[in-house]
């Protein structure tokens, strides 16, 4: 009975890869027509190979799933930089559907092949954590806005690239806080 068990998760499991990769390859041929990266596509066939090793419960699923991961991050990396939000956006599913290769279904697979894409999933997702954690302490820039600007409350810039729109409630605090500088 554990078997079938065992059986009927990994297949459930594949099949969400399956459809995972059907839809990258759609969206990344759509995006591949408009111009878009090819990464979208690559990585929905990718997940289709991997979710028929899934399928078959073929013992390098969790090996070729770390290379997949390993792949998507220097993608991720390359696309976004160091920008905490932008490898989330890329790097938080891939690396949460990998914490299902840490689940011990099949104990006559070598050993630690399964795991690979279980623990370099916990790498990403510590390293995106740190990203964020690291952004939250870091100092940001303060917007200096022309004395011209705060003393009107104009919602334009004063120049082309002097300082970003603002609202309005925005310069109004900006004018109450400085009145000085409005002078």
């Amino acid at each position: 009975m554990v078997h079938g068990i065992r059986t009927v998760l990994e297949r459930v499991f594949a099949l969400g890869l399956a459809l995972l990769g059907v839809l990258l390859v759609a969206g990344g041929l759509q995006l591949l027509r408009l111009g878009g990266s090819p990464w979208y596509a690559a990585a929905g066939i990718a997940l289709l190979a991997l979710a028929s090793l899934a399928w078959r419960g073929h013992a390098h699923a969790g090996a070729g799933y770390a290379a997949f991961l390993l792949a998507t991050s220097a993608w991720a990396i390359w696309e976004s930089g160091s920008h905490a939000w932008a490898l989330t956006a890329r790097l938080a599913l891939p690396a949460l559907l990998g914490l299902w290769f840490l689940v011990p279904l099949q104990p006559a697979q070598p050993r630690g092949t399964r795991r690979w894409a279980g623990f370099a999933s916990l790498a990403v997702l510590a390293a995106l954590a740190g990203l964020h954690m690291g952004g939250a302490y870091r100092p940001r820039p303060v917007l200096a806005l022309p004395a011209a600007a705060v003393a009107t409350g104009a919602g334009e810039p004063t120049e082309a690239g002097d300082w970003l729109a603002l609202h309005r409630s925005e310069v109004a605090k900006l004018r109450q806080a400085a009145p000085a500088a409005a002078e």
